[in-house]
């Protein structure tokens, strides 16, 4: 008969009449997915017909090993007849006593939304790191319910480092960084509904392969199985072998560290105010429906940029978007309502036509943002691989290392693009965003399933501001030379005073004399 093995799987079958949610995560060949069978089946036979149960997976195609796995178990712990309980065209397990389990694919967001109205008592997600967002894993949560008092409803997971719902999911049950913690902090929230407050709570449980003796007798070099598939890759290995969700795999940003791109912004900037002689720019990505992003960019004479200002919202139209970007640049304590000189936009906005008032509805989005706040918006450039590599390029780091390799501490590389620490929604997507593909088979654009339109506009924004490429550096030795001193004569000036320092956040105007007593 199954039984649990010493571990999570014990660990998670103990909550299961006090905690409402559980998140079983962890390296691969852990029985994640045997002990989520066995939690739903621990109920059936004293909750009979009340005990209503649902299990997601992304796709179709990927039930077929865990309906192979229930048919196996539930016959073993229950006594049930796959032949006779599972019905394979509506994939939903009927046990005699009236207990059901259905399997259900959810492939998108608003597949959530076929499930209102219904009741479960249980709810399951496998894998849930697949679903970008929480949307349908919290929709489905209202239909966590039912009439018989002292039921213990509870909703479980599973789930692997990697896949673009990570972030979201680390969030929610403040996963822990260090892989030694086997369980995660018991979160709880108050809930206040119609005047009543409820208790509500949640937890991570780690899993191990370790813990699967079972696998590991039967398959002893089943480690090294995992070594050869991760091919070398680091990440990977970290993920299906440690667990680790610190860093998982399929990070877009590797070398974003917050503890070095996120700043307080008022320490930073001299005297806390972008200086005059900085540049400043804006960047937009538009959204009806889903959020538009908008932000400040502040530019130093050593090409170094810094996000100095935020505005994510979604549910607008263009005539709202406008007066609440204009607040933003307003009343923007770090610039003190400075108007950036150009707003590196999203190329929609200049043939999508707007559809709020009827007024409004035969004008472009880009005609109601420039009439109703004044700024300057003009098409970014939207070629999204160099915009990335533009990025990741500005975000680069490198410490010096001392004889053993080991690094001092001390900054051979200093990064050129730095966050406001008050940019919440960028932070997240940046530290949340994974590359396309699989984990096996990384693409090199970024996932677009995840929250993207903060990376979105600030990509438009390197973009314009470097011409899509990532300025040379500066000469270490900034002395005029005699043949620029030269090419200046050539163009007749002369002994007339002249502009030098081609950077246009700082220019100086001296005499040609002066000129030569600068050249080397």
């Amino acid at each position: 008969m199954w039984e649990p093995q010493d571990g999570s799987q014990i660990d998670i079958l103990e909550t299961r009449l006090w905690l409402r949610e559980a998140f079983l995560g962890g390296s691969r060949g852990g029985g994640k997915t045997d002990v989520m069978l066995a939690d739903y089946a621990a109920d059936v036979k004293e909750w009979g017909s009340a005990w209503k149960g649902v299990l997601f997976r992304k796709t179709y195609s990927q039930f077929a090993e865990i309906v192979d796995r229930s048919k196996e178990m539930f016959a073993d712990i229950l006594g049930a007849d796959p032949a006779k309980c599972y019905n394979n065209t509506n994939m939903l397990w009927r046990f005699p006593n009236g207990a059901k389990l259905q399997f259900f694919h959810m492939k998108d967001d608003s597949d959530a939304d076929k499930h209102l109205g219904l009741q479960y008592t249980w709810i399951g997600w496998d894998e849930l790191p697949h679903w970008d967002s929480d949307h349908p894993y919290k929709r489905v949560m209202a239909c966590l319910r039912s009439t018989k008092k002292g039921i213990p409803l509870r909703v479980r997971a599973t789930g692997n480092p990697g896949g673009p719902g990570l972030g979201w999911i680390k969030k929610r049950f403040k996963i822990p960084n260090d892989v030694r913690e086997r369980i995660g902090p018991l979160v709880e929230e108050e809930v206040e509904v119609k005047g009543k407050k409820f208790m509500t709570n949640r937890m991570f449980i780690r899993s191990t392969t370790d813990e699967n003796q079972i696998m590991l007798d039967a398959q002893e070099d089943y480690y090294g199985t995992l070594h050869t598939a991760t091919e070398g890759n680091d990440q990977l290995a970290k993920a299906w072998i440690d667990g680790d969700f610190n860093v998982f795999f399929g990070k877009f940003f590797t070398t974003y560290d917050e503890s070095i791109h996120v700043i307080d912004t008022a320490s930073v900037l001299p005297n806390g105010v972008v200086p005059n002689n900085w540049r400043l720019y804006g960047c937009f990505d538009y959204g009806e429906v889903s959020p538009s992003a908008f932000y400040l960019l502040a530019v130093d004479q050593h090409k170094t940029v810094y996000v100095v200002g935020e505005y994510y919202q979604g549910g607008k139209y263009p005539d709202a978007y406008a007066g609440d970007i204009l607040d933003t640049v307003k009343h923007n304590p770090y610039t003190k309502g400075r108007r950036p000189e150009k707003i590196f936009s999203d190329t929609s906005i200049f043939s999508q036509r707007a559809t709020s008032t009827a007024g409004s509805r035969e004008k472009f989005v880009s005609d109601i943002l420039r009439v109703n706040t004044g700024l300057n918006f003009v098409e970014g450039n939207k070629h999204r691989l160099n915009g990335w590599r533009l990025m990741k390029n500005k975000l680069a780091w490198e410490t010096e290392l001392d004889q053993l390799g080991r690094s001092t501490g001390k900054f051979k590389r200093t990064p050129s693009l730095y966050i406001g620490s008050d940019c919440l929604r960028l932070i997240d997507e940046i530290e949340n965003a994974v590359h396309a593909g699989g984990e096996d088979n990384p693409k090199e654009d970024m996932d677009t399933k995840g929250g993207d339109h903060g990376l979105d506009a600030l990509r438009y924004g390197l973009m314009g501001v470097f011409g899509g490429r990532e300025p040379d550096p500066e000469p270490e030795d900034s002395r005029l030379t005699m043949g620029m001193v030269k090419r200046y004569q050539k163009k007749g000036w002369g002994n007339k005073s002249v502009m030098i320092d081609g950077s246009s956040h700082h220019r100086n105007v001296i005499s040609f004399d002066e000129l030569i007593d600068k050249a080397t």
